[in-house]
């Protein structure tokens, strides 16, 4: 990871205090990331932010050897895109109490994985292709068997109803899915920033910081009337940090 490629560039939510690149500055402590007031009840919850490791790749459409894809068959991927960086730790700094309540205090890494968007329409028809296929597989057998015993057999002409029935191929979509890649860290209390390492490096191209709880969650932890705890309390319902 390259620092001064990292972006921040979305949160589940903020109080709106700072913009989200300020928490790249390690040095300001002017400046925050606050989820919103409510998203962690009890100082509890599950917010983020979420990082680009490195800028767009755009040597595809930049290189002269580029491939070009019909229009038809060019279904744009619903992921964002990006250089891949190899990261090996994260660094987490915050305001510790009292003046911090609401920093993180537990926390976990994700990671932006690909995988493949299953979709039933083109399965039921690719099915229903197959069932046409299948009903002449015993005629296409025993044309090729032919084929194989007489090489001065003429070539048969395609089937124009069964090309006609299967779709044109498409290339594979994908979806976001964000895995956790590493353990929850414990942010200690204390000021300086905090390295947590990976158990294994990971190739990326966006990263998440999810923050489970906050400074002050413990507090509430055993209390019997936590209702009346949440509503003397809402103000504690937050969480964030200086800077990773």
């Amino acid at each position: 990871v390259r620092p001064d490629e990292v972006q921040a560039v979305k949160a589940s939510s903020t109080d709106g205090s700072n913009p989200l690149n300020h928490t790249l500055d390690v040095v300001d402590e002017s400046t925050w990331w606050i989820s919103a007031p409510g998203s962690m009840p009890l100082g509890k919850g599950r917010e983020w932010v979420q990082y680009k490791l490195a800028p767009p790749d755009n040597s595809a459409s930049t290189s002269r050897h580029a491939v070009t894809i019909p229009p038809d068959l060019y279904h744009p991927p619903k992921i964002p895109t990006g250089l891949v960086r190899r990261l090996t730790s994260v660094c987490v700094k915050i305001p510790p109490l009292p003046m911090g309540p609401l920093s993180v205090r537990e926390c976990h890494l994700e990671v932006l994985s690909l995988e493949n968007e299953e979709d039933d329409d083109d399965d039921g028809e690719n099915a229903r292709s197959n069932d046409m296929i299948g009903a002449d597989s015993s005629n296409n057998n025993r044309d090729t068997a032919d084929d194989v015993d007489s090489l001065d057999t003429p070539p048969q002409p395609p089937n124009a109803s069964i090309s006609a029935a299967q779709p044109p191929p498409r290339l594979p979509q994908h979806r976001e899915v964000w895995k956790q890649v590493s353990p929850v860290w414990i942010v200690l209390n204390r000021t300086g920033l905090q390295r947590f390492t990976l158990p294994q490096p990971v190739d990326a191209t966006d990263v998440r910081i999810v923050c489970r709880s906050n400074q002050f969650s413990p507090v509430t932890e055993g209390l019997a009337d936590l209702g009346r705890v949440e509503m003397r309390m809402g103000h504690m319902s937050m969480v964030g940090y200086y800077a990773v």
